[in-house]
Order: structure tokens, then C-alpha cells, then sequence
């Protein structure tokens, strides 16, 4: 995959890259992975409708806000056989470095992070949720 100040832009999003540290731009990143993803599809044509989807693919980008100080981490997953992009449940369509959330189809989720592990209190009760069975 291409990224970095050197990529080639197959789309006409004008960007800058004087911010873009360890990791490259993100545009150039997606771009590159689209690229990927439709010449996969070219070579070896799946029916999406049909595939089961049971091998996966996915990419994390790590971007640091220098104004704020802050991370955030963003995930993309498809499908490693007929190339079809996820879409993740349950966040809202947002951008925020605060909160997790979810581009504007949902196959991007952002997620506030920090250097470092956090402790997670122990005691009290933790919420599992989980479909039964039939239902979805």
C-alpha cells in the first residue's frame, strides 16, 4: 500500500500533509485502500450478496491532534474475499475526539485514546449484551 507525501490522489480532495506524523495521511491511506479493495474486485469478481464473509481484513490509522494533545484511532474492516466494507453498530454519527462514533456510512469508527493502560475498577457488576438466540 502507497501513503506518505507521495501518494498519488485518485480523488480530488485537496488536503494538507504538513500535520501528518507516524502512520501518513489519512486520505492517502483510505484512497490507497480503496484502490486496493477495487483491483482485488477486478482480478477475482465475488458476488458480495452470496459471499458468507467468513475471512476479514482491516486497517487502524493512529492520528495526533497537535493542537489538543489528543489520539484518535480509526478502524476500517472488510471482508478479505469479495472486498465489502463493515458497518459498525451502535455509535452515533458524530466527530468528536471525546466519544467513540462513526463516519458518515459507518465503516469508519473513531475512537478516543490515550498513551498508556488505564485501570479499570474492579467490583459492582459489568453489563454484557448480547442477542439471544432467533433474535437480531
Amino acid at each position: 500500500m502507497i501513503t506518505g507525501h507521495d501518494a498519488p490522489h485518485p480523488e480530488a480532495r485537496p488536503h494538507d500533509h504538513k500535520f501528518w506524523k507516524a502512520g501518513g495521511c489519512p486520505v492517502c491511506n483510505e484512497a490507497a485502500e480503496e484502490a486496493e479493495r477495487q483491483e482485488k474486485r477486478r482480478q477475482n469478481p465475488v458476488d458480495q450478496a452470496a459471499c458468507q464473509h467468513i475471512d476479514f481484513a482491516g486497517s487502524i490509522s493512529v492520528h495526533r491532534l497537535e493542537d489538543t494533545g489528543t489520539f484518535v484511532a480509526g478502524i476500517r474492516v472488510w471482508c478479505s474475499v469479495c472486498q465489502l466494507m463493515f458497518s459498525f453498530s451502535g455509535l452515533p454519527l458524530a466527530i468528536s475526539t471525546n466519544r467513540a462514533c462513526v463516519n458518515i456510512d459507518a465503516t469508519e469508527v473513531s475512537l478516543p485514546i490515550e498513551p498508556g493502560p488505564k485501570p479499570i475498577p474492579l467490583g459492582g457488576t459489568i453489563p454484557v449484551e448480547m442477542p439471544r438466540l432467533g433474535e437480531s
